[in-house]
């Protein structure tokens, strides 16, 4: 993996396991995609995945303000 994104110019970072508060920026996207997902699913659950690409469009073009 890390010859790939080197390749491919990816830098690679890690943050602490279990410690959600040091990748904050992460959890943050990841509790804005749960909510768009969650508010468009129907009863069928199980269909999440057909709604992700959509979510993660809908993410991208929000715009976000600063704290």
């Amino acid at each position: 993996i890390i010859e790939w994104a080197v390749k491919n110019g990816i830098y690679l970072s890690t943050s602490s396991n279990y410690y959600p508060q040091g990748n904050g920026q992460a959890e943050s996207t990841n509790k804005n995609l749960l909510r768009i997902i969650r508010r468009t699913l129907d009863e069928n659950q199980r269909t999440w995945h057909t709604k992700l690409k959509s979510a993660l469009w809908a993410n991208k073009i929000t715009p976000k303000r600063s704290t």
